[in-house]
């Protein structure tokens, strides 16, 4: 596989990691059979959910739609997870990012979409599950706006620039993150 995937070619490769290796760690067959897939998917409905930055839509036993925005890394062979959110806070295109966009939700008073959920999963190069966090997007968010600057991430294929606090660092200072480890991570 050539080494510079498109952006649409990154989006699906992660929505499918998802599918097949984390859910199946992270959650029971009955959950996860509650998952349907936004990202990637085709159609009027799922353009703009996924516009709206929702990855995947999650049906509880009550049948109440939870929107979740995720994130699946697979990392090289030798590198570590970061066990961190990455939310991209700007492009050089200028088109708007998650950021933005979910500030601009969050701050709507419930008139704009916005997932209420954020995971962030990171594999290894053969696609074994080294972590997980998953926190309320509010909190994310939250924590972001009112934290001393972070340091931002620099894309050097595209000049993307990202914030990436580690879940370590947002559980200190107080927020709620649920962190799964493997034994691969906790041996790495």
């Amino acid at each position: 596989m050539r080494a510079n995937l498109t952006v649409k070619e990154k989006v699906a490769k992660s929505s499918e990691a998802f599918r097949r290796y984390v859910l199946p760690v992270l959650f029971s067959p009955q959950d996860r059979s509650k998952f349907e897939p936004v990202e990637g998917t085709t159609g009027r409905v799922s353009e703009l959910l996924d516009y709206a930055g929702i990855d995947w839509l999650w049906r509880s036993p009550n049948n109440e739609l939870t929107a979740v925005s995720q994130r699946t890394q697979i990392l090289q062979r030798g590198q570590r997870p970061f066990n961190t959110f990455s939310v991209r806070v700007s492009r050089l295109s200028g088109c708007d990012t998650e950021w933005q966009k979910t500030l601009k939700a969050l701050n709507s008073n419930g008139r704009l979409l916005v997932s209420f959920v954020t995971m962030q999963s990171y594999l290894s190069e053969d696609c074994q599950l080294f972590s997980s966090g998953r926190m309320k997007t509010r909190d994310l968010m939250e924590s972001l706006v009112t934290a001393p600057p972070l340091r931002r991430i620099i894309n050097t294929e595209d000049g993307t620039q990202f914030v990436a606090p580690k879940w370590d660092w947002l559980q200190s200072i107080g927020r709620p993150v649920r962190v799964w480890l493997s034994q691969l991570s906790l041996a790495s």
